[in-house]
């Protein structure tokens, strides 16, 4: 029961409503079936003056270094040259099941797309 005595509906099963009043509440208070939105993004590490970053997978509603779903990778701007690993594998299995990569995560992606063709061609 919520504050002010009406009864929050929690089950998912279909109620059928005794008059327009219920019918309203009944929709008001009922569960929607949402999909999590889902972020690739960056989370802090490291001390002061001193970060590296790691690449997760998390629910966008949580705070910046709350608890991820996933490790794709990581990234430390303090290094010089090539300073991201990223597994792509896992990445574009996120973005296929709609995640949303943050605007550094998706420059890091398309860095290490580059880099790979670029050795499969001088592979071959």
């Amino acid at each position: 029961m919520s504050r002010n005595g009406t009864y929050i509906r929690t089950a998912l099963m279909p109620v059928r409503a005794r008059n327009e009043r219920e019918r309203r509440r009944l929709i008001i208070f009922s569960p929607q079936k949402t999909d999590m939105p889902v972020a690739i993004r960056l989370t802090r590490q490291g001390t002061k003056d001193r970060p590296y970053y790691k690449i997760v997978v998390l629910d966008s509603r949580k705070r910046r270094d709350g608890r991820y779903i996933e490790q794709l990778g990581s990234y430390d701007p303090m290094k010089e040259g090539v300073n991201y690993t990223i597994d792509l594998e896992k990445a574009d299995k996120w973005i296929a099941n709609g995640a949303q990569p943050s605007e550094t995560v998706g420059s890091i992606i398309r860095k290490t797309r580059k880099q790979a063709e670029t050795e499969a061609q001088a592979q071959a």
